[in-house]
């Protein structure tokens, strides 16, 4: 009776070993499966979502009008320009997330705008339970946006322009931007984005992007007139020769960095980001002579 006693307490104390060595392998597993990169085999007890994104841009501010990424045509109407707002086919943004501790956990992934969805060459998929990652988002994408946030750092997420403020900080316009590409290679945008509900296992994140620079309006002439009398005016034509601008029709537009003294045509000015400034009329000047 005393052996037998002793063999099924061994039994039992191996039992309690095992069980332990049990519940630690399955907490490991379970705590294991909470990162975007775990294969979904690997974690059979929790459900993948998946990331969708709906991007829009943002009205310009003065005057009220709004752009699109891609400048392939405008819809312009007698006194106030009207700018198109869907992005086009092609077109790509980086889209950043950031994790619940404040750590970047994908950074600059590129998406592409096929004309109905925005896609990617790798997709995102991340765990039951993440979808309160913060995203961020600009436009146009760069294969290596200056001053970005890297995987594991924590920048300050409080917006958009706090996350990429290095970015917009080192973002600087080229000189000539005379066709579509080289325009809107200057547009810079950014977004945080707004989560919705998880919905079939999937997630929407939706920007609004803000532009960050100033867009500059101007034409081939200008027409001035006398300030003393004002129905005396006339025409003063316009050359480009630095600052060469994108031109559509009699009009021609240009990104200027803001804060930035730039000079188009026969006008300087320094805009505001996301202004509008309109170089058509200014009293008194040049000279008609």
């Amino acid at each position: 009776m005393k052996i037998l006693k002793r063999i099924l307490t061994a039994h039992e104390e191996n039992l309690t070993i095992v069980n332990g060595l049990l519940l630690i392998a399955v907490f490991t597993l379970l705590s294991s499966c909470n990162t975007i990169d775990d294969d979904p085999s690997d974690c059979p007890h929790i459900q993948r979502e998946k990331i969708t994104l709906s991007v829009t841009p943002e009205q310009w501010g003065n005057p009220p009008a709004t752009t699109r990424a891609s400048y392939t045509s405008f819809s312009e109407n007698s006194g106030n320009k009207t700018f198109s707002t869907t992005f086009q086919s092609g077109d790509a943004i980086g889209l950043f997330a950031v994790d619940k501790t404040g750590k970047v956990i994908i950074a600059n992934q590129k998406y592409t705008y096929s004309g109905s969805a925005w896609t990617t060459e790798e997709p995102i998929e991340y765990v039951s339970g993440l979808g309160s990652n913060t995203f961020f988002a600009y436009y146009p994408w760069q294969a290596s946006l200056s001053g970005a946030p890297a995987v594991n750092t924590t920048p300050n997420i409080t917006s958009a322009n706090t996350f990429f403020a290095s970015s917009i900080t080192a973002w600087t316009t080229e000189a000539d931007q005379s066709t579509v590409s080289k325009f809107t290679a200057q547009d810079l945008m950014v977004a945080k984005g707004t989560n919705s509900t998880p919905y079939f296992h999937e997630v929407q994140v939706n920007f609004t992007m803000a532009h960050q620079m100033g867009l500059l309006v101007t034409k081939a002439s200008l027409p001035y007139y006398d300030e003393d009398n004002p129905e005396d005016t006339w025409e003063v034509s316009q050359t480009f020769t630095t600052n060469i601008p994108y031109a559509i029709g009699n009009n021609y537009y240009f990104f200027a960095k803001p804060g930035v003294s730039t000079t188009l045509g026969t006008k300087t000015t320094t805009v505001q980001a996301g202004q509008v400034e309109q170089l058509f009329f200014t009293n008194g000047e040049p000279s008609k002579r």
